[in-house]
């Protein structure tokens, strides 16, 4: 079983490199490399090579979209593979090529730049592949994001009579549908966490409203040495918050206050 995965995998990289390096491959010298099958652009033309003409552009890209389709085919059996990986390094081995794969093939779909030269990932997005790459959340997010520019691009740019259109559409749904759902899942078992200056700020609001609380309620009255009454002595000067006779109204609102800059911080954990 685990075999037959990873020959998916390997499939899906390689049909993937053969896509993006037409031109590559069929300039070479001294004789043309010729790895598109035969048995899909001979549905387009009658020679591979005729596909590098501009003539030939509208049969070249349906014959383009037909392959990214095939290579798109392998991807269910390559998540099923990498949902078995429990070493980080193995995973991020595996799974960043992958990710990269499906961002090529994002790339290359309906592109007729692919008849022109190379066609690759932005250098800053291959920078955060490889970044952002640690589990299956990192890998459903950045397939979901590939498989929804695939999708937006068999919607609104090819056209109608494109013969794989449709099979790419249902194809591409399914296989989004299921990552956007495990990754929903992933993320529902994950504690709710605050950007680190948010935490920050949170902690800042209950010193300074306790601070406050304690000079409030006379607390540290016959402490001098009190950690506290240091805090607040910085203010103390100035006495209290609000003007004199509304000591009680003082007292109500630092209590307030303090209860609701507790609350959020342990309702924020829980959530």
């Amino acid at each position: 079983r685990a075999d037959v995965l990873s020959n998916h995998m390997g499939l899906f990289l390689q049909k993937t490199n053969i896509i993006r390096d037409y031109l590559e491959d069929i300039n070479e010298e001294p004789a043309p490399r010729m790895f598109w099958p035969r048995e899909i652009w001979g549905e387009y033309g009658s020679s591979l090579d005729d596909f590098k003409q501009p003539a030939n552009r509208r049969a070249a890209v349906q014959c383009l979209n037909h392959l990214v389709w095939d290579a798109l085919r392998h991807l269910p059996h390559c998540i099923k593979f990498m949902q078995g990986l429990r070493n980080r390094d193995v995973f991020r081995f595996c799974a960043i090529p992958q990710i990269m794969a499906i961002g090529t093939l994002a790339r290359c779909y309906n592109n007729g730049a692919v008849f022109e030269g190379a066609v690759k990932l932005r250098r800053g997005l291959t920078a955060r592949i490889f970044d952002e790459c640690d589990g299956m959340g990192e890998l459903y997010a950045w397939f979901a994001e590939f498989l929804q520019a695939l999708q937006e691009k068999a919607l609104l740019q090819v056209h109608k009579t494109d013969p794989t259109r449709e099979v790419m559409l249902d194809l591409v749904s399914s296989n989004l549908q299921h990552c956007e759902s495990e990754l929903a899942k992933i993320k529902a078992k994950q504690p709710r966490r605050l950007p680190a200056h948010q935490r920050m700020l949170d902690v800042m609001l209950l010193l300074l409203t306790g601070a406050w609380f304690y000079r409030a309620w006379e607390l540290g009255s016959g402490s001098g040495n009190s950690s506290m009454a240091g805090v607040w002595g910085l203010l103390d000067g100035a006495g209290g918050v609000l003007p004199a006779g509304y000591d009680g109204l003082e007292k109500a609102v630092v209590l307030m206050l303090l209860l609701a800059a507790a609350s959020r911080m342990v309702f924020v954990r829980l959530a």
